[in-house]
């Protein structure tokens, strides 16, 4: 496990590898060279917390997280989780995820949960999303985000297979943002979905 402080870069070196990276209340942190590896009692390789500002995760490989969110009902697993609190008083904000290799996850590859900020989703290799099940639905997405304000989601490559066919490549729910120049191959059965919440 590596912890990074404050205003520093983690890498690791050619061939090592690391179990698991989760920082909180961080800023100017990069994240670069990991190989993650998780198992069923794994909910995310990389967790990005709210309180965090200017977090750059490029380059790692991340695979196999499978044990459902432990602070809700939710079953989905994931690769990268990024979430502020539940009034937005609290968001991560400036947040890169570039240049990753995501595959074997259980439910997500990569999540912005409720509330973040300038975030950038790009060059990202997700494969091989595992489906859970929500309630009696078999559910994978590829990227995920809700309440996501200046979201940008460009050049990812979407990879589904015949035995793990990919839910949604991109699923946003009440965000702002721009989404274009991903690739999908056939075994997707959704490659976008947008859902506008209306306030009455």
């Amino acid at each position: 496990m590596c912890v990074s402080e404050s205003e520093s870069e983690c890498e690791c070196d050619n061939g090592s590898g690391c179990d698991n990276y989760n920082d909180s209340d961080s800023y100017n942190v990069t994240l670069s060279g990991f190989t993650i590896t998780g198992d069923n009692s794994t909910n995310s390789g990389v967790m990005i917390t709210p309180n965090t500002n200017s977090i750059t995760v490029t380059g790692n490989t991340i695979s196999g997280m499978a044990m459902g969110n432990p602070g809700n009902s939710s079953p989905l697993a994931y690769g990268i989780l990024a979430y502020g609190t539940p009034t937005g008083s609290n968001m991560p904000t400036i947040i890169n995820i570039t240049n990753n290799t995501i595959s074997g996850v259980h439910g997500s590859g990569i999540s912005l949960g409720s509330n973040t900020m300038s975030v950038t989703v790009s060059g990202n290799t997700i494969s091989d999303i595992v489906n859970v099940f929500l309630g009696t639905t078999p559910i994978s997405i590829g990227i995920q985000a809700q309440n996501s304000l200046g979201l940008s989601v460009s050049g990812n490559d979407f990879v589904g297979s015949p035995t793990n066919i990919m839910g949604v490549g991109t699923n946003l729910v009440s965000c702002q943002g721009t989404v274009g120049d991903n690739s999908y191959n056939v075994f997707l059965g959704s490659l976008l979905s947008i859902t506008a919440v209306s306030y009455t």
